[in-house]
């Protein structure tokens, strides 16, 4: 829990053989870097084999790797030299569902021994679905199999058929999975949508969204407008996770968390104990846009209210990447927008989760035609929603090589030329850039144990600044275009600063005192 968690995007991280894909071994290659930034845990997107419809989260077998990334032998070194570093690697595991082209759903789908390993259901009697589930990324969660008459359920994308995690023999075959990657030294799972393991074996209709609570938020797509009560985050979801908690219990310091996309309301029954995940992540922080003092102190303030040691994260391969979505509108104080950013990252109370390129303050790339985009939410709802690859493109190496360094061959995904001055070849020479400041607040967080695991206080959350307390420290935030004044406790020692002349603090600076 005291880790700092450094998110790899594998496919876009760094390619080690200059076939446009980042791979294993490029990731291998890289880990003196991301020690430097002082992480000492690698969550790594998924690595399985998948036909990539949903880049890696389709898996088509949990016990390989994906031949683009590399060998089992690659992957055993990486293993290897992260240890010898003192680096925990954490894989990304997807047990909600499957691709529809793994094996087990093949002979589920053609009513074999594994039929019931995913959820059918009969059609009604005028052929529609079995209920009103919607699909998350739109449309019905229902996708017709004439081989077998039935519907099977995806609340995702209908190439990702819903596992069926209250038949034991399921649970029994992922248990084995976690336990085959641990064997090989994984360190621990981030496990993706975590809350929707269980669904309703009755089927009932999930129950409408009042008229009256819906915001635009809801209206941006149509399964928002229902409650997920039935379709996922079911009581039967948080035995599995016991489960899965025992596994990690048998290995010593394995560290297991998960991804909540729905009722965060829940968490407390998922997480926590020797019988609950490690830790958990929501979206109330990576949804968060246009930040302000009280949004943030809001938020934050009902995380940190939860029993469960919280993780934090602004950014990741699902969102728009926090600089621009947290600071939409273009001003001339980029740098200090980025690096607070960071500060709150590593100076709230949990464990922060920090995505690659956020340590230089990439921002959002623009897709620019259909054509470009990879990501099949974005190609669906193109131009209005341009989907998940914006926070995807490659990470830039070096703005004077080809690609941004990433790689010698043509990328998979549409890459940008990164403006001067966002790379990690010119940020690790300038002192003051935005890479360095992290390392300092990295520096800071893992040699202050005890500022780690103290408490937390809001003690002001104005129109302009927010300032917190941790301990016996004393945080400044200020999230305006105007310097402000500050006034420390007396004999007070500041640990950490951006952007702090005296007692002022210039836009968007920030301020770590001690008393």
């Amino acid at each position: 829990m005291s880790s700092v968690i450094y998110h790899v995007y594998v496919r876009s991280y760094f390619d080690s053989n200059d076939d446009g894909v980042g791979d294993l071994n490029g990731l291998k290659s890289k880990l003196d870097y991301i020690q430097s930034c002082g992480a000492n845990a690698v969550w790594i997107s998924p690595v399985h084999p998948s036909p990539n419809n949903d880049w890696g989260y389709d898996v088509s077998d949990f016990n390989s790797i994906l031949p683009e990334y590399g060998s089992m032998e690659d992957f055993d070194s990486l293993i290897e030299k992260a240890a010898s570093k003192k680096i925990h690697i954490i894989l990304d595991e997807v047990f909600s569902h499957t691709s529809n082209q793994h094996p087990w759903f093949v002979d589920s789908s053609w009513g074999g021994q594994k039929k019931d390993w995913y959820v059918w259901a009969e059609p009604k009697e005028d052929g529609t679905p079995p209920n009103n589930w919607l699909s998350v990324f739109g449309g019905p969660a229902w996708k017709y199999n004439p081989l077998t008459r039935e519907y099977y359920f995806h609340k995702f994308f209908e190439s990702q058929p819903k596992l069926n995690l209250h038949n034991p023999e399921v649970r029994a075959e992922i248990l084995n999975v976690l336990s085959l990657w641990l064997d090989k030294g994984v360190s621990g799972f981030r496990l993706d949508v975590a809350n929707t393991y269980a669904h309703d074996s009755a089927l009932r209709d999930n129950p409408p969204v009042p008229p009256e609570q819906r915001t635009d938020w809801h209206w941006l797509f149509p399964p928002r407008l229902q409650q997920n009560i039935y379709d996922a985050n079911r009581p039967e979801n948080a035995a599995f996770l016991r489960e899965i908690r025992a596994v990690a219990n048998k290995y010593d310091d394995a560290f297991m968390f998960g991804e909540f996309s729905e009722r965060p309301d829940l968490i407390d029954s998922y997480s926590g104990g020797k019988e609950g995940l490690h830790s958990f992540y929501t979206f109330e922080l990576l949804d968060l846009e246009d930040i302000t003092p009280k949004k943030i102190a809001d938020i934050y303030g009902q995380i940190n209210a939860r029993s469960i040691w919280p993780l934090i994260s602004f950014s990741n391969h699902d969102v728009t990447r926090a600089t621009t979505r947290l600071f939409p509108k273009q001003t001339n104080f980029r740098s200090n927008q980025a690096k607070l950013i960071l500060f709150m990252l590593m100076t709230l109370r949990g464990t922060p989760i920090i995505f690659q390129g956020e340590e230089l303050g990439l921002q959002q790339t623009d897709m620019p035609t259909l054509e470009s985009i990879r990501d099949s939410v974005g190609k669906e709802y193109f131009p209005l929603y341009k989907g998940r690859d914006g926070a995807r493109t490659p990470m830039s190496w070096s703005t004077t090589k080809n690609n941004n360094g990433f790689s010698e061959g043509e990328p998979w995904i549409h890459t940008p030329k990164y403006e001067s001055g966002y790379s990690v070849d010119e940020q690790h020479k300038e002192p003051t850039s935005i890479l360095n400041f992290f390392r300092k607040l990295s520096e800071f967080r893992n040699n202050n144990h005890d500022f780690i695991f103290s408490s937390f206080e809001t003690i002001e959350a104005s129109d302009d600044i927010w300032r917190f307390k941790r301990g016996e420290h004393l945080a400044y935030v200020n999230f305006s275009e105007k310097e402000l004044e500050i006034v420390p406790e007396p004999n007070a020692e500041c640990v950490l600063s951006n952007g702090l002349d005296g007692y002022m603090l210039q836009p968007y600076g920030c301020a770590l005192f001690r008393k």
